[in-house]
């Protein structure tokens, strides 16, 4: 016997009727090997299948426990909970009101002095595809008599993103997505617009 033969009596071991094991050996006697072939790739295909589902549930898992915030991130997109969330925004942030907490936190200045923004101190470690609205990838700064004081946060992600009830603005000028919010200094146009019309052009 050939090695499809072959095949066809270890593809018989399969607990079918009598009948069918007599059909599959008579299809192989007539070489028409093609059905049987068809059969095994289905068969892989189904098992290529199951092994992808369970690493995509692994991995979905995995992606869960390392963003713990990902459910708290609902809550903070919620327009009705907006004040709420800013509460808590404020809160998080409070500290780096002295820049030398964020400069010990991992944040560094990453601008010059933007006209009505103020300097960018980004964490670079915190740039990627997720937002946690209580920890935010830049801090604003300008410049004082008595320092730097901290005027808003700015999130970044390189992956579209909403917080707030609001999406991030689409990259642009080389930046990836974002979302100022302006929640240590009132903002005329509105609390999520890019530019302040009460900073100061110049520094």
């Amino acid at each position: 016997m050939d090695r499809y033969h072959d095949k066809c009596l270890n593809f018989t071991n399969i607990k079918v009727g009598q009948t069918i094991k007599i059909h599959l050996i008579f299809l192989c006697k007539q070489s028409i090997f093609k059905k049987i072939r068809e059969v095994c790739t289905i068969k892989k295909l189904l098992s290529f299948l199951i092994v992808m589902i369970a690493m995509f549930m692994v991995a979905s898992f995995a992606g869960a426990k390392e963003h713990s915030y990902s459910g708290k991130k609902d809550k903070f997109n919620d327009p009705e909970k907006v004040e709420w969330a800013i509460k808590k925004v404020r809160k998080a942030t409070e500290k780096y009101h002295d820049v030398e907490n964020a400069l010990e936190d991992g944040y560094v200045q990453a601008s010059p002095y933007v006209p009505q923004m103020g300097y960018h101190y980004v964490k670079e470690s915190l740039v990627d595809g997720v937002a946690d609205p209580l920890a935010p990838e830049a801090l604003l700064y300008i410049p004082t008599k008595k320092g730097l004081k901290l005027v808003a946060v700015e999130y970044l992600s390189t992956a579209p993103q909403s917080l707030f009830g609001l999406s991030f603005h689409p990259p642009h000028d080389g930046l990836p997505f974002t979302l100022h919010a302006w929640i240590w200094t009132p903002n005329p146009d509105g609390m999520f617009t890019d530019f302040n019309p009460r900073i100061p052009v110049t520094e």
